[in-house]
C-alpha cells in the first residue's frame, strides 16, 4: 500500500493505529477509574454544543508532547471546527464535556451504530492533561453504552466490577493496562 500511495505522490509521514474490541469481551477491572477530585462529566445539550467545539478544538490545536517528540501535524482551526461539526452532525453522535470544580478540563464524542460504538472527539486542555480526564471520560462513555436496552454487559455489573478493582483488588487505575 505504502508503495501505491508513494507513487501517487504522497509521502508516509506517520500513521495510527486504530483498535476494537467488542463490550462483552471486556474485563471489567480494566475499566475501572477514580476521576479527579471534583471531575464532573455531563451530556451537551444545545446550550453546551459550541463549547463542545472549542474545547475539542482548542485541545486539539495543542499538540501534545510524548516519547518520541511532538507531533508533526498542525491544523487550522477552521479546517478543524469544521470537521469536528460534520462529525457532531451524524446520527446516534453523543457530546460530553468534563469540567474539574466547575472549569472545563476536557471534552470527548461517542457515535454508536449496529452495536458499534466509535469513541471519538476527544481532547483533554493543556492544564488537565494527565491528571485522569480522558481516563474518566471513557469509563463514563463505557458505562453508558452498558446502560443501553441491547447492551452485551448490564450497568450495574460494569459499575460493581469498576468499584471492586479499584477498592478491593487495588489495581492502578492509572495504568492504561488496567484500564
Amino acid at each position: 500500500v505504502v508503495r501505491l500511495l508513494f507513487e501517487r505522490g504522497y509521502a508516509l509521514v506517520g500513521f495510527e493505529n486504530v483498535l476494537g474490541v467488542r463490550l462483552a469481551d471486556l474485563a471489567a477491572e480494566r475499566l475501572a477509574v477514580v476521576p479527579p477530585s471534583g471531575l464532573l462529566i455531563s451530556g451537551v445539550g444545545e446550550a453546551d454544543g459550541e463549547t463542545w467545539f472549542d474545547t475539542v478544538s482548542t485541545g486539539f490545536l495543542h499538540a501534545d508532547v510524548v516519547p518520541g517528540g511532538e507531533s508533526h501535524e498542525s491544523f487550522q482551526r477552521e479546517a478543524l471546527e469544521r470537521s469536528l461539526r460534520d462529525m457532531a452532525q451524524v446520527p446516534d453522535f453523543t457530546r460530553y464535556l468534563a469540567r474539574v470544580a466547575g472549569t472545563l478540563a476536557g471534552a470527548a464524542g461517542l457515535r454508536t451504530f449496529d452495536r458499534i460504538a466509535q469513541l471519538c472527539g476527544s481532547a483533554t486542555l493543556l492544564p488537565y492533561r494527565r491528571r485522569g480526564v480522558q481516563t474518566a471520560l471513557l469509563a463514563h462513555r463505557l458505562l453508558w453504552l452498558a446502560e443501553l436496552p441491547d447492551s452485551p454487559v448490564a450497568q450495574a455489573e460494569v459499575k460493581e466490577r469498576l468499584l471492586r478493582a479499584y477498592f478491593v483488588d487495588g489495581l492502578d487505575i492509572g495504568d492504561p493496562d488496567v484500564l
